[in-house]
């Protein structure tokens, strides 16, 4: 089962937000600068600006599709049963590492697409698997899975469809037990 697409995408209501805040976040900047100046600020332009880009965000970045080829499965894993994969960032402090997450009987692996820090895919026993919860950025956006397993360690991952994954997680520490 492959869960989500070749790209990590934001659901459709974090989208029309993500557009909103960033057409009043430039009428913002503007009304500031015309205030700074001393220019009357009218407000049909500010909506229009608002309005304007608003969806000029939506559209560039949200609407317009890349065509993207789809990977073949990786060979690194195995000849191992994939019960379920789907295109993973692992979040490391501020940066993300592009990458494709599989899930086999006994474990969890994180494969990087580029190998230039890291030597070896990452793979996590689902018997050390503690705790699968979603994680939100800014109390709002669900944007991927954290990991805590008995070692203390946690690893968060940006993946499509955040809700399947951690279902999908449970599901496989639970026939481990």
């Amino acid at each position: 089962m492959k869960i989500g697409g070749d790209l990590i995408e934001l659901n459709k209501q974090y989208r029309i937000y993500f557009g909103a805040i960033m057409g009043v976040s430039y009428a913002l900047v503007h009304c500031l600068f015309r205030l700074l100046s001393k220019e009357p600020i009218d407000p049909i332009q500010v909506v229009f600006q608002v309005v304007f880009f608003a969806l000029f965000w939506y559209f560039i970045f949200f609407r317009l599709k890349i065509k993207r080829q789809e990977k073949p499965m990786v060979d690194v894993i195995g000849l191992q049963e994939v019960s379920f994969y789907g295109v993973a960032h692992q979040v490391k402090k501020t940066s993300g590492i592009m990458g494709v997450m599989y899930a086999q009987e006994k474990q969890l692996i994180f494969i990087p697409e580029t190998t230039n820090f890291i030597e070896s895919p990452l793979s996590i026993a689902f018997e050390n698997i503690v705790q699968v919860e979603v994680y939100k950025s800014m109390w709002l956006f669900e944007f991927g899975i954290l990991i805590r397993t008995k070692e203390n360690m946690t690893f968060k991952f940006r993946v499509n469809e955040p809700q399947i994954w951690v279902t999908s997680i449970q599901d496989k520490i639970k026939s481990q037990l």
